[in-house]
C-alpha cells in the first residue's frame, strides 16, 4: 500500500492522508567556544506548510534557510553546543525534534533531498533507482514490485528517456544537472514521503532545468504531498510556481510568512510596493537584505528590515 501513491496519480492519495506542518517560536543557537559569543541562527520563527502546496524558504545569504529546513525535518537535532527550542507539529502532534521526531506514525513519512547529488557515476539512472529501492524497501516486497515502482518513478520524474544513460561525473559524460536533481528526488520518493524537504533543488541549474525540477515538485504537491524547499534566486517563472513563502531576515527572523499572492499586499501596506517588471521573489529578498555600502545605508536598511520583521510578527504570526 505504501508504494501505490508513488506509482499512481492523485487518486492514490487517500483523503485526509496529507501532512499539515506548523512551527512556532522556533529558535536555533550555537554556543560560542573559547569565550566567544553564541551564534543566533534562528529567532522565534513561525510558519506552516500544507498538503498540496509548494512552500519556498527564502532569504539573504546566511539567513538560516537551510538551518530552518533541517530543524523542521528533524535533521538538526539539538546536541552538544546546539540549542534548538520551539514547537514543530505535524497534523497537530508536537515534537521538539522536527517531523522525524514527531512520533506521528499515522501515515506521515518525511523525505529529505540534500543539495549535493551523490551517485555512483558508472551506474545508469535505472540501476541507481533500483539500487536505492533494494536498499530502502523491505525484503518481503517482491522484486517485480520494486521494478514496477522504479519504472513508475522514471516516468513521473521525466527520466524515462535517460533511464539507460550513466549518471556520469566530471570525467564521464552522463545526464544533465537537472536530471541528476530529479534522480535525487526520485530516490527519496522510494519511501513514498508525505512531506518532502529539499535544500536548494534549483541551485546551479539553468532556467530551463530549474523549471523542469519545480514542475516535478508541482506534480508531487498536486498529489497531496507537502513540499518545502529552500530556493535561492529563482526566476520569476520558477517563483510563480510556488504557493507559499517563508522569508527570513539576515538575523534568522520571519519577515514574511504566507501565500505568495498576498505578499505584494503585505509589503505595500508597510510602504514597500513592488515595482512593475520586477521579480517578486528578488524584490522580497532585496527588501530584507542589509546594504553595507556605507554606514548610512547600513543603518537605513537595518531599520527597514527591523520594521518589516515587526510588521510580520504583528500581522502574520498565529
Amino acid at each position: 500500500a505504501a508504494l501505490a501513491g508513488v506509482r499512481g496519480g492523485s487518486a492514490d492519495v487517500a483523503a485526509g492522508s496529507g501532512a499539515a506542518l506548523r512551527w512556532s517560536d522556533l529558535s536555533l543557537r550555537i554556543e560560542g567556544s573559547d569565550g566567544k559569543k553564541d551564534k543566533v541562527v534562528l529567532q522565534r520563527c513561525f510558519g506552516e506548510a500544507a498538503p498540496g502546496r509548494l512552500t519556498a524558504l527564502m532569504g539573504p545569504e546566511g539567513s538560516g534557510k537551510t538551518s530552518l529546513l533541517s530543524a523542521l525535518a528533524g535533521e538538526a537535532a539539538a546536541g552538544k553546543g546546539v540549542r534548538l527550542e520551539g514547537r514543530v507539529a505535524v497534523n497537530g502532534r508536537s515534537s521538539k525534534r522536527g517531523v522525524r521526531g514527531s512520533g506521528s506514525d499515522g501515515g506521515v513519512r518525511a523525505g529529505y533531498v540534500k543539495q549535493q547529488d551523490l551517485f555512483y557515476a558508472q551506474m545508469t539512472v535505472r540501476e541507481t533507482l533500483m539500487f536505492a529501492a533494494r536498499l530502502r524497501l523491505p525484503r518481503d516486497v517482491p522484486l517485480e514490485e520494486k521494478r514496477a515502482l522504479v519504472e513508475g518513478l522514471l516516468s513521473k520524474l521525466g527520466l524515462a528517456k535517460v533511464a539507460d544513460t550513466i549518471v556520469g561525473d566530471a570525467k564521464s559524460r552522463g545526464i544533465s544537472g537537472g536530471e541528476k536533481k530529479r534522480l535525487n528526488i526520485a530516490c527519496e520518493l522510494i519511501g513514498d514521503p508525505t512531506i518532502l524537504f529539499l535544500d536548494e533543488p534549483t541551485s546551479g541549474l539553468d532556467s530551463f532545468q530549474a523549471e523542469r525540477v519545480v514542475e516535478s515538485l508541482r506534480t508531487l504537491a498536486d498529489e497531496g504531498r507537502t513540499i518545502v524547499c529552500v530556493v535561492h534566486q529563482p526566476s520569476s517563472r520558477v517563483f510563480s510556481m510556488f504557493d507559499d513563502l517563508v522569508l527570513l531576515s539576515p538575523r534568522g527572523e520571519p519577515a514574511y510568512v504566507g501565500p505568495i499572492k498576498t505578499m505584494p499586499q503585505f509589503f505595500g501596506a508597510v510602504g514597500h510596493a513592488c515595482p512593475k517588471n520586477t521579480s517578486p521573489g528578488e524584490f522580497a529578498v532585496n527588501l530584507v537584505s542589509i546594504d553595507f555600502e556605507s554606514p548610512e545605508l547600513e543603518a537605513a536598511s537595518t531599520a527597514r528590515v527591523a520594521a518589516i520583521v515587526a510588521a510580520a510578527r504583528a500581522k502574520l504570526a498565529p
